[in-house]
């Protein structure tokens, strides 16, 4: 389906999520671009894993003893500026960030259950 929000996307039935929760400790809006007054996430890394736990295989259900299913894990993402901090050094690209776009690194483990 179409996602009006922001003018228009699209929507799908993947089993994605973004490794960054778009927010920081504070609960501030983390932005990857602010140009002139529009500022917003436009960059993600998309990953597949059901809720980020080894708790729970890829495909979504429970583990269970029969399950080998190996887990997509987020250890870890790149600090983003939100909206107040960049208001404060200038929109994108300054001084600093010579892009429109803030960098974005996440850090991934492949879980998996031993054998047994």
């Amino acid at each position: 389906g179409i996602n009006a929000e922001y003018g228009g996307g699209i929507s799908h039935n993947l089993n994605f999520r973004s490794s960054y929760p778009h927010t920081d400790e504070s609960g501030a809006k983390e932005i990857t671009t602010y140009i002139q007054n529009d500022a917003r996430t436009v960059d993600y890394i998309w990953y597949t894993n059901h809720d980020n736990t080894p708790q729970n295989c890829a495909h979504g259900h429970s583990c269970i003893a029969e399950c080998r299913e190996s887990v997509l894990l987020c250890d870890a993402t790149r600090r983003l500026l939100t909206k107040p901090e960049l208001n404060a050094m200038g929109r994108l690209p300054n001084e600093k960030y010579g892009s429109d776009h803030q960098a974005i690194q996440s850090w991934f483990t492949m879980y998996s259950e031993p054998e047994i």
